[in-house]
């Protein structure tokens, strides 16, 4: 009791650190966030700023979940907030390499290679002209326009992974229209183990279908918010999170 109950203050701690969603809904049309732990304390955070006229979102997904993950959220996001405000660094390139090198300086301090980390997305959106740029660790941003999805896959190299050295941060670009979608996730809603027979793993193939289907492009985002949660509770049943889940949805 005692234990939980350390955990449970554990995670009011961890939720100061996480940003209201409410901000960066005055720069896109809508946003939709869907945040859920494994055990109380969750592995993945996300993180958004305004540093001058660009807008910096980062969902991010550290090695484990519970305490230990919840530990790798406090440092990352304060390590991100660091580079953002005293570095001012605005490029989701640069910044996943300052990062990289930072929690890399942090967890290898010790002998011992305990092989944390984390995989994560930044995207940096111009307020005044919508250009967005993007990078990712091990972490893919989901772009609906037109009705077509194309999904911009990060570096093969998630934060920390020292043995990975020459495996560069590269920015993407992209220019957001009226009604453009973006969905960043960790990979916890694809791997829920549910559906018939409660063994197989929802998917990123039926996720994507959910998020590029013609019939919920054509409603609005918070409809079609609605739909992929529920759908994902679903599939999961009764049984219990296989990871931690983090969805972040945006219009612009």
């Amino acid at each position: 009791r005692d234990i939980t109950a350390s955990i449970n203050y554990a995670k009011r701690i961890q939720n100061a650190y996480l940003p209201d969603v409410s901000f960066v809904r005055e720069f896109f049309l809508d946003a939709q966030l869907y945040y859920k732990a494994k055990d109380i304390v969750s592995g993945d955070f996300y993180w958004w700023s305004l540093s001058g006229n660009k807008l910096i979102i980062v969902v991010a997904d550290c090695t484990g979940h519970g305490v230990p993950g919840g530990f790798m959220t406090v440092l990352g996001s304060q390590t991100i907030a660091n580079i953002v405000n005293s570095k001012k660094t605005t490029d989701p390139g640069l910044l996943l390499t300052q990062l990289d090198e930072e929690i890399q300086f942090a967890i290898n301090k010790s002998e011992e290679t305990l092989g944390d980390g984390m995989d994560v997305a930044v995207c940096t959106v111009d307020i005044d002209s919508g250009e967005m740029l993007y990078a990712g660790a091990r972490t893919s941003i989901h772009f609906v326009s037109n009705g077509e999805l194309v999904e911009t896959k990060g570096a093969l190299k998630s934060i920390g992974e020292a043995e990975l050295v020459d495996v560069p941060f590269n920015t993407s670009k992209i220019q957001l229209k009226k009604g453009d979608r973006l969905f960043l996730f960790s990979d916890g809603a694809q791997d829920q183990f549910g559906g018939p027979g409660r063994r197989r793993k929802f998917s990123k193939k039926q996720l994507q279908g959910l998020i590029c289907k013609e019939e919920h492009l054509n409603m609005s985002l918070a409809k079609q918010y609605d739909i992929i949660v529920k759908s994902l509770e679903e599939w999961k049943g009764e049984r219990e999170l296989t990871d931690d889940i983090t969805l972040l949805a945006l219009e612009y």
